[in-house]
């Protein structure tokens, strides 16, 4: 892990929460485990989740006070209000999305995802098909609708 510097990071995880007590350090844990040779930094919004998201993403913050960066609202301000928030809060030149009970599989999707946008500057945005975990359902692969190589 490389802190952010001065001049900011060059990703910025951009990353919503609201009762993900279950999934929100596995969430964490999977951007921390990114191996990468540039900073990045995880701007992490709870929406004053009842549960004990706000006490994990406080304790992670706590850990990891160069990469983590906390806004933990005391008041419920709405799934497009909290993620404006993080978008406002993000200093990288690239900002991915991650949700809270979300995680990426793959040490090396972000180094992938980075090194693609520098490499096509009239590029703007790259995604990649997720895998839907849900409980009592078997997993299953999702592409985006009408997909195709290049947008």
């Amino acid at each position: 892990m490389i802190a952010p510097s001065a001049a900011g990071p060059r990703v910025s995880v951009a990353m919503i929460t609201y009762h993900h007590e279950e999934f929100i350090a596995e969430a964490l844990d999977s951007v921390l485990a990114q191996i990468v040779d540039f900073d990045y930094e995880i701007v992490v919004a709870d929406d004053c989740s009842s549960d004990a998201t706000p006490t994990i993403v406080a304790e992670y913050a706590r850990r990891y006070p160069e990469i983590i960066v906390p806004i933990l609202n005391e008041t419920n301000v709405g799934a497009n209000r909290n993620l404006v928030q993080v978008l406002d809060r993000c200093r990288g030149d690239y900002v991915a999305l991650l949700d809270g009970d979300d995680l990426w599989n793959d040490p090396h999707k972000m180094r992938r995802q980075a090194d693609l946008l520098d490499a096509d500057p009239g590029c703007a945005v790259v995604f990649c098909p997720v895998w839907v975990t849900r409980p009592g359902e078997p997993t299953h692969v999702w592409f985006p609708p009408r997909r195709r190589s290049e947008y």
